[in-house]
């Protein structure tokens, strides 16, 4: 009886199943409803759409439904219900169309229950990888241990410790403090913005900040595949160009840090009433909104976070 190996590696596999079950088709229905209160019937691509971290779960709306999406400026704010919040508070102007939808429907929809207190933390891999944990020593052990083939380095956290030292985010060294409520909805909100900037990368436009650039494609589109240690595909990674001139190797603190401390200002302040910390009732929405500011050094434009 002759034998013939199987091509079949566990990341091969890993691969298919990914493929099969996380990964939309190339087309989907319209997930908008008409006035006639029943589901729209057109076919939406998807081929295009910027590979979001669990795109399959996302709605898909054809052009109209986009554009109804983006209609209006204010939402009810959930913690104050007769208080209205602007979108472009938390929203910037160079995310595309649809990211902007998923934002707005994000920042409208109420947290879950379940929703627990934690952190956001960064890690440095070949690429970054944005995550959340209630315990940042445990969580970051993890990495070490079940994925070394991707050498995570720990970038920082939010809410930071302000007594912490840059030597102490070694794993089993890190000393954090308070944790953020609504962790989990905090994570979706700049997991869908750090996709499209990762895609599009607005930071290095030099048009910014007279103009802001939508859909450039500048960035990187990752092919999610399975890690080569542990075999799971780990979707909270994202890649990010790389600064050029003397702010390269800065994108945690002029990018993903203020995006973080944006929509950190929502949860915090303005979901659903929960034990907020006495200092955070104090702070100004000034003190804690990113702005920017374009400098240009040498041959290069450098979008800086202030």
């Amino acid at each position: 009886m002759s034998y013939t190996p199987s091509n079949t590696t566990p990341q091969r596999a890993a691969i298919q199943k990914y493929r099969a079950v996380r990964l939309p088709p190339s087309k989907v229905q319209c997930s908008g409803v008409t006035h006639r209160d029943v589901r729209c019937s057109r076919l939406v691509p998807t081929s295009t759409v910027t590979p979001y971290p669990n795109a399959a779960d996302l709605p898909f709306y054809c052009e109209d439904h986009l554009q109804q999406g983006l209609a209006g400026t204010h939402f009810k704010c959930l913690r104050f219900p007769g208080e209205v919040r602007p979108f472009n508070a938390y929203i910037p102007p160079y995310v595309e169309d649809i990211t902007e939808v998923y934002l707005r429907e994000t920042l409208r929809k109420p947290p879950s229950q379940s929703d627990t207190w934690g952190y956001l933390y960064a890690l440095l891999i070949l690429d970054a990888s944005v995550g959340r944990t209630n315990q940042l020593n445990r969580r970051y052990s993890e990495h070490l241990r079940n994925c070394p083939s991707l050498h995570p380095v720990l970038l920082g956290y939010y809410p930071p410790n302000p007594d912490e030292s840059p030597e102490d985010l070694a794993a089993g060294r890190i000393k954090p403090g308070r944790m953020v409520p609504y962790v989990q909805r905090l994570e979706r909100l700049v997991h869908l913005e750090l996709a499209d900037v990762a895609v599009n990368a607005p930071y290095l436009s030099p048009t910014l900040p007279h103009q802001t650039p939508k859909g450039s494609r500048m960035g990187i589109v990752p092919e999610r595949v399975p890690c080569k240690s542990c075999h799971h595909v780990h979707e909270e990674i994202f890649s990010l160009r790389r600064y050029p001139g003397s702010a390269r190797g800065r994108e945690w603190e002029y990018v993903v840090y203020p995006i973080i401390m944006r929509y950190a200002w929502h949860v915090e302040r303005f979901c659903p009433e929960r034990l907020i910390h006495d200092y955070l009732l104090t702070m100004t929405q000034d003190s804690i909104n990113s702005r920017f500011l374009l400098t240009k050094t040498t041959a290069d434009y450098v979008f800086l976070f202030l």
